[in-house]
């Protein structure tokens, strides 16, 4: 299976930073507040009034050769001309490539709004000098940007692929299975986990398929396909409202085309034909 690009994928001529190497290059910000991007009102593009007062911000590194930097605004009210916005939404309204930015920043900005302090001694923390991480001055705990793996499977019997309802989907939406790593789990046994946990179902023959990462606010989607192996379906109804195999010709409504598990959908279904 060939896979096509996966929204989110960040630039090949990014180069992450920690320290500004050319002061005299020009400056690209990325602006958030609750996790929202400040951006112009009529391009949707990134936004930096002058003379606004940011309360955090993080150099990232080179794009464009220009610095980029994030930064969190300290008043929720946006300047004339620019609104906060979610980072779905922006979507096919802006620049992809710098909606995969504006994702790294805003996990980065995040990391650095919640790890001003260290959580095991309660002192202020320092940036670290040679990597992305804050050190505590006195116990010396080292905190790195959070990244959470989430699984992601696509069940094939047949013909079919088994789709579900999230307990928290909007109506009549469906997609693949997905879940949280656990600690000492294999991305593989975590698969199995999901799958019989959420739907009661064993599964075998698992593919890799790609990743995504997920910034909303700090997730890796790891995605797979496999095939049904045996059982039939049973929900978990604290997990699941409705899961059931569906066909080519009769899908129900699927995720928007940014996510990564409508990529495996779609694939799925157009290497079945």
């Amino acid at each position: 299976m060939t896979v096509k690009r996966i929204p989110f994928e960040l630039p090949q001529h990014f180069v992450d930073g920690l320290h500004i190497g050319q002061e005299s290059r020009e400056e690209f910000w990325f602006i958030f507040k609750d996790s929202k991007l400040l951006v112009d009102e009529d391009t949707k593009a990134p936004s930096h009034p002058k003379g606004l007062a940011l309360q955090h911000s993080v150099y990232m590194g080179i794009y464009n050769e220009c610095n980029v930097y994030v930064g969190e605004a300290l008043s929720a009210e946006a300047p004339a001309g620019t609104s906060f916005h979610d980072l779905r939404g922006l979507f096919g309204h802006t620049d992809e490539v710098l909606v995969a930015l504006a994702g790294k920043a805003s996990q980065i900005i995040l990391w650095e709004r919640t790890h001003q302090y260290c959580g095991q001694c309660g002192s202020k923390t320092v940036a670290k000098a040679n990597e992305r991480a804050k050190e505590c001055p006195s116990c010396k705990m080292l905190a790195f940007p959070r990244v959470s793996p989430v699984v992601m499977v696509l069940i094939r019997k047949g013909d079919e692929i088994l789709l579900a309802r999230g307990v928290n989907f909007p109506a009549g939406f469906y997609s693949a299975l997905a879940g949280f790593v656990d600690p000492g789990e294999t991305l593989e046994h975590c698969v199995k986990r999901e799958v019989f946990e959420e739907v009661g179902l064993e599964v075998d023959n698992l593919e890799y398929f790609g990743s995504q990462s997920w910034p909303f606010p700090h997730s890796l989607m790891i995605a797979f396909t496999c095939e049904w192996k045996s059982g039939e379906i049973t929900i978990d109804p604290k997990e699941i409202l409705d899961a059931q195999w569906f066909r080519k010709d009769n899908l129900p409504l699927l995720p928007p085309p940014f996510s990564i598990s409508r990529v495996l959908i779609d694939e799925s279904i157009a290497s079945m034909l």
